[in-house]
């Protein structure tokens, strides 16, 4: 049953769902060993499930590992949105039906990116589709990036690009701050890299010079490690906190003055892109909703490399 995932179909280990997949067994080790990353490490990467089924179709879900509540469904067909199917908030097994009318017809499935699912079960007949993409994205960032502040999974910016015709491989992690080791430990890469972080550096307590190091170094390292790679960078989007506001400026000044250094970087400043309005965020402050990850996209949706 692996054969019906995307995105990271070279990766998935398990028959059975595509828990870990995500990223090296390196990685998954030093996220697991640090407990800020421990949970959020295991939520599900932004990839769907494309298949044409052959007769009605009912897959069987598990679902595991709750860094959120809301279990929740996007299914498209021929790339028209189709419909949202919310199941309530932890649930551990659910089904998924695909009727007849879709027979012979391409359909994807979006998963909320906030548990692991694993496929238990499918009952009905069904063919896997090959997917031809434009380019691969290489995305690190925190839980913006990941897309776990959203209801509709289908409408986080990176499954948005995913919907355009890009291979998302999403190292993406709730509460990551700017910490090299990541993308040092990553065997992966992609035509594009994105990089998406600074919102938790904000958000924590942690002494700003040892921020600003780690930023600097984190840069290095990305230069190093993609120097022929197309590689975006998006300084953190406002956060509705007048608390934060100083230490806000000092790390969104540190990444702008750090990314001199790297001419070829793309820089998308998130304050020139976002409004500071609440009605764009999820939770009315810090995590963007669907309108918010729109605005994110077409923000960057003209700075990809394409193959």
């Amino acid at each position: 049953m692996e054969d019906l995932f995307s995105g990271t179909k070279e990766e998935i280990k398990f028959c059975d769902g595509y828990y870990k997949t995500r990223f090296s067994e390196e990685q998954y080790k030093y996220l697991s060993e640090n407990n800020d990353f421990r949970i959020r490490s295991l939520c599900s990467p932004n990839i769907a499930i494309n298949l044409i089924p052959r007769s009605e179709l009912r897959l069987m879900f598990s679902v595991e590992e709750f860094a959120r509540d809301p279990v929740n469904v996007d299914i498209y067909m021929d790339k028209i949105f189709l419909k949202h199917i919310e199941y309530g908030n932890r649930k551990k097994q659910i089904e998924v039906l695909i009727e007849k009318e879709f027979v012979g017809k391409p359909v994807k499935i979006f998963l909320s990116n906030t548990s692991t699912w694993r496929i238990k079960e499918v009952k009905g007949l069904y063919d896997t589709l090959e997917n031809t993409y434009k380019a691969s994205i290489l995305a690190f960032g925190d839980s913006i990036t990941q897309g776990m502040e959203t209801d509709y999974p289908s409408f986080t910016f990176m499954n948005l690009f995913h919907r355009e015709g890009f291979d998302i491989k999403n190292q993406s992690v709730g509460g990551m701050i700017f910490d090299h080791k990541l993308p040092q430990l990553c065997n992966v890469s992609c035509e594009n890299i994105f990089i998406g972080l600074g919102t938790n550096d904000i958000l924590s307590d942690k002494n700003i010079d040892e921020v600003k190091g780690e930023i600097d170094l984190y840069f290095k390292l990305i230069n190093e490690k993609f120097f022929d790679k197309n590689v975006v960078v998006l300084s953190p989007i406002p956060i509705l906190k007048p608390s934060l506001e100083k230490r806000f400026t000092e790390i969104e000044t540190s990444i702008i003055k750090v990314l001199k250094n790297y001419p070829k970087f793309k820089l998308v400043k998130g304050r020139d892109i976002f409004p500071a309005d609440s009605k764009f965020y999820y939770d009315g402050d810090i995590h963007p909703n669907e309108l918010g990850n729109f605005l994110i996209y077409y923000s960057l949706k003209d700075l990809w490399r394409k193959n």
